[in-house]
């Protein structure tokens, strides 16, 4: 079980990175702010954020033993990137809803003081102590924004795909685009699922190092938002060609 989720995550990790070099170098090419968004929210949680903490201990080693410099570059990104994706579906999907830009500002500053309490939990609590049940509290306010942000993003990229639907029926819309917003709105469902779960498992006073559910989990919506991430950003030729051929056929 461990080295399947360990496989998982580790291709997920390097798509998601993947994707978000490529849409930085895009966004330097002239692709603009969603690409630069999207890109930088890609590659913060891919890069540095998720693998830091890991290798930090946050969260299942013993509070003496987590590392705290790492644990607190981990958040940081963590946070950055996750807010890099608010602003993205501000940006793309709400640009001039008010309340949009509102929830935004308030999950982005949820977060920063999540991370501030999960660190100073953990730098106050007795070294023998469980960085876990130290800063769990924290940790699940941290992890259901997760489920907010990328809840968002699933749903902003469903509905958008939804409406394309008609458009390319009558040939008023690309294909290729079109299902390049049905595979955003089913990574956010995936990456939300995934979140939900682990948030789930959190709030029950379980570390999900230790989760046969959290593992499960990760596994599964690991491999599917790597998936429907890089049918997004990377489609191969012959998934072209058939999203090209399908409205003729139709």
């Amino acid at each position: 079980m461990t080295a399947l989720v360990g496989l998982a995550m580790l291709l997920f990790v390097l798509t998601c990175s993947a994707v978000g070099i490529r849409l930085l170098w895009l966004a330097k090419g002239g692709g603009g702010r969603p690409a630069w968004l999207c890109g930088h929210g890609f590659s913060l949680i891919a890069i540095i954020g998720f693998p830091l903490g890991v290798l930090s201990g946050q969260g299942f080693a013993a509070a003496g033993d987590v590392h705290l410099p790492l644990a607190a570059v981990s958040l940081l990104a963590n946070g950055l990137g996750i807010g890099s994706f608010f602003v993205f579906t501000v940006s793309v999907f709400r640009p001039g809803a008010l309340w949009a830009h509102a929830l935004a500002g308030a999950a982005s500053a949820g977060m920063a003081m999540s991370a501030i309490g999960i660190l100073a939990s953990i730098a106050l609590a007795p070294s023998t102590a469980s960085s876990f049940a130290v800063s769990y509290g924290w940790a699940a306010t941290f992890q259901w924004i997760c489920v907010l942000c990328f809840g968002w993003m699933g749903f902003e990229g469903l509905t958008e795909w939804w409406r394309s639907r008609r458009r390319v029926a009558l040939g008023l819309s690309d294909a290729v685009v079109s299902n390049r917003l049905l595979m955003w709105g089913l990574f956010g469902v995936s990456t939300t699922l995934l979140c939900l779960i682990l948030a789930a498992v959190q709030m029950s006073g379980r570390p999900t190092a230790t989760s046969v559910t959290a593992q499960l989990a990760q596994a599964l919506f690991g491999v599917s938002s790597s998936v429907a991430a890089g049918l997004a950003f990377f489609p191969p030729r012959a998934y072209l060609g058939f999203l090209r051929r399908a409205p003729r056929e139709a």
